[in-house]
């Protein structure tokens, strides 16, 4: 049997001078172990651990594109379960090698291992789709049990394994090398098949169902009895955790822990407030993930009455990248606003809870946009939400906005926002075309031709507005639009433009292409392209595109020409793991495939991934010049503003037909915000003192930056 082994590393540069840094925002979620009093962290893409008690966080192993379900310890391997079968390190996380040799073959392709268990007497116990195996060796190699389901759990009392599979209960009494089904005497039948977990504690088994319904059995599994709900609240009762030799169950309204001499349920004071999920427990200290504000991972040092946030934790899913006046990121159900100086998120819109009551769902929080008078939109599965009070509270909007499917959802997938408050105008892409409202989100109308349409990205380029999804629509003028070209596809992942040309990413496809002339429909950038384009971002003469294979640049001037080998690969010292093919093992980036996920803001490119926060790099490392921070002095604009210092009105030379300006007080206030009218704008109202103003082009790209003084 061939044995497939796979290196998974954290991938270093050898271009010091051409680096992605990864940044926020922070959070995730994770299952914490510990081993010799070091804190390891399981979750969907990295291994992180602390050596302080879970204060603060380091990743020590990307595994990127793995899914880590589950750790064990032996007394030189530290062994993991995973989407892709278990692997093994010995150099405590930092490189990994896969351990699947005994399994079959199609274990070997598509194992996705529940769980790996450590027996009392060393032996090592997983669960993959067509059953269960063993191991004597580390992990070595595995034998295939017999009679053993693909277990949820497993737990051990004295010489009794114990697994909960398929729609029974099963035992072994060899140490989990053979398995046969155990009593269920006294476990009501419509609780068999939906039994999740198992533990032991105290001489006593608990099995936990995803349901209300918990059993225990004093008698070594021969009987079973259930315990008393009497005290239980609330929905989503499913949830059960042992944690510091405690049962736990959460529900919507509380937590519980189970009272075992009298098997029934007590109320915990673990408190509610931000919707907290226990993950671990250590040396006195409770660990959790919050369900709605998914944004941190934290800790208590008082048994969950209050928390504190952890540092270092960067594994959250980023859906997209937002870009009005501001740089938004869009998580886990959130909306986190970047910080330009410190490069660090803060939380910009509450979820969940913190909306009023609505009629129709909202799930996820799909683009935000911030008018010219400070309201906020969002853009959601229940329409449109606002705020007039920077996100303290939300209304919802959804008159006119189209019904999607059986959930009943008005989902808007991304806004813009033309003109300047009051006169402005709020369009909307929806599933069925695009929509547009001039009274504040109140009520929003079709825009003519477009219906029938699912519309997922706005995009504003040389004065033109345009919209992709399933088409690509140019408005044409007030709130008339045009589809451009004979583009329709099932969906974009990516709409950018630069240097006279669009590009699309679109689903299973390279990476398209087409002029703003509209004189030639969509054409792949490349033939015979290596690697599908999930996202998209340009910049002057340089597009770039993310796909499985990594992140590459082309230059436009080597459109229509280009080859696959003109494709530039600038991953550089991004996390990947190795997939083995013949030749040669290939690259693999699969942690990036998340659409709208690529963006140029201030001197950088920025990457979204599909579970560890965001990446950015500088456009400095592709020819261009930004000083830190990226905003240039007013001495590398001599001669582009005039009078300086000024009185009423400013005169700036490099202000043109897209562009904004953005005027900031010594303290970084914003003061004013224009979008290009003519070169000449207005400072009359403004106070006397030293001003810092910066231009951004179509892609909110920094411009021009500098200073003036208001007399």
């Amino acid at each position: 049997m061939k044995k497939i082994i796979t290196f998974l590393f954290l991938a270093i540069s050898l271009n010091s001078s051409a680096q992605w840094t990864q940044t926020g925002p922070e959070g995730g979620s994770f299952f914490i172990k510990e081993n010799n009093g070091i804190l390891y962290s399981t979750n969907a893409i990295g291994l992180y651990k602390s050596t302080d008690n879970g204060v603060n966080w380091n990743r020590v192993s990307t595994f990127a594109g793995f899914t880590m379900n589950d750790l064990v310890f032996t007394p030189n391997k530290m062994l993991a379960s995973t989407n892709k079968g278990i692997f093994y390190s010995v150099d405590s996380g930092v490189n990994w090698v896969s351990s699947n040799q005994g399994m079959t073959s199609n274990d070997s392709i598509q194992l996705g291992t529940f769980f790996i268990y450590k027996t009392i007497s060393g032996r090592l116990i997983t669960s993959v789709l067509s059953g269960t195996y063993f191991s004597d060796n580390n992990g070595q190699t595995w034998t295939l049990s017999n009679g053993g389901m693909p277990f949820n759990a497993i737990c051990q009392q004295s010489n009794l394994i114990l697994g909960l599979g398929g729609s029974d209960i099963y035992q072994s009494t060899d140490n989990g090398q053979t398995w046969t089904v155990a009593s269920s005497n006294g476990v009501n039948a419509t609780d068999i098949s939906i039994m999740v977990k198992i533990f032991t504690l105290n001489n006593t088994l608990i099995i936990g169902c995803n349901s209300t319904s918990a059993y225990t059995s004093t008698d070594n599994g021969q009987n079973w009895n259930l315990a008393s709900t009497a005290n239980l609240t609330g929905n989503g009762q499913g949830s059960i955790y042992l944690f510091n030799n405690t049962i736990y169950k959460k529900t919507s309204t509380s937590y519980f822990t189970l009272d075992i001499p009298n098997n029934t349920w007590i109320t915990n004071n673990i408190t509610q407030t931000y919707e907290i999920f226990i993950r671990g427990y250590s040396n006195g200290r409770f660990f959790a993930t919050n369900g709605i504000y998914i944004d941190d991972v934290s800790f208590s040092d008082n048994n969950g009455l209050t928390w504190q946030t952890t540092n270092g934790v960067k594994c959250m899913i980023v859906s997209k990248i937002a870009k009005s006046e501001n740089f938004y990121i869009l998580g886990d159900n959130a909306a986190f606003l970047l910080d330009s100086t410190n490069l660090n998120f803060t939380r910009s819109s509450p979820y969940g809870n913190n909306y009023s009551a609505n009629t129709y769902a909202q799930y996820q929080i799909f683009d935000i946009k911030k008018r010219s008078n400070g309201t906020i939109y969002l853009a959601t599965a229940g329409g449109v939400w606002k705020s007039i009070n920077n996100g303290s509270s939300y209304t919802q909007s959804y008159n006119g906005i189209p019904v999607s499917g059986f959930t009943q959802t008005r989902n808007v997938y991304d806004m813009f926002i033309s003109g300047t408050a009051p006169n402005d105008t709020l369009f909307a892409a929806t599933d069925n075309g695009i929509y547009f409202s001039t009274n504040d989100a109140q009520t929003f109308m079709l825009c003519a031709g477009t219906s029938g349409a699912k519309m997922q990205q706005f995009l504003k380029y040389d004065g033109i507005l345009y919209c992709a999804g399933t088409k690509i629509y140019k408005r044409t003028s007030a709130n008339n639009w045009a589809q451009f070209t004979t583009f329709a596809n099932t969906g974009i992942l990516g709409f950018a433009a630069t240097d006279g040309y669009l590009f699309v990413a679109v689903a299973n496809s390279p990476l398209k292409y087409a002029p703003v002339s509209g004189s030639v429909n969509f054409a792949n950038i490349t033939s015979g392209s290596p690697d599908f384009a999930y996202s998209v971002a340009a910049y002057d003469t340089l597009m770039f595109f993310k796909g499985n294979g990594g992140v590459y640049k082309l230059n436009t001037s080597l459109l229509g020409t280009a080859a696959p080998t003109d494709l530039v690969q600038i991953a550089d010292n991004l996390p990947y793991h190795l997939i083995p093919t013949f030749p040669v093992q290939l690259r693999f980036y699969s942690y990036m495939n998340s659409g709208f996920g690529m963006a140029i803001f201030n001197g950088k490119l920025w990457l979204s991934t599909n579970g560890m926060s965001t990446f950015y790099r500088s456009l400095n490392d592709f020819g261009y010049s930004f000083t830190v921070g990226e905003k240039q002095t007013t001495e590398n604009h001599k001669g582009l503003i005039y009078p300086n210092p000024a009185n009423d009105k400013l005169t700036l030379l490099n202000f043109s037909q897209g562009n904004t300006i953005v005027v900031y007080n010594s303290i970084g206030q914003k003061q004013l915000e224009l979008q290009y009218m003519q070169n000449t704008v207005e400072i009359s109202k403004l106070l006397k003192g030293i001003y810092t103003y910066t231009i951004l082009d179509q892609q909110q790209a920094i411009k021009e930056s500098g200073k003036f003084i208001k007399q």
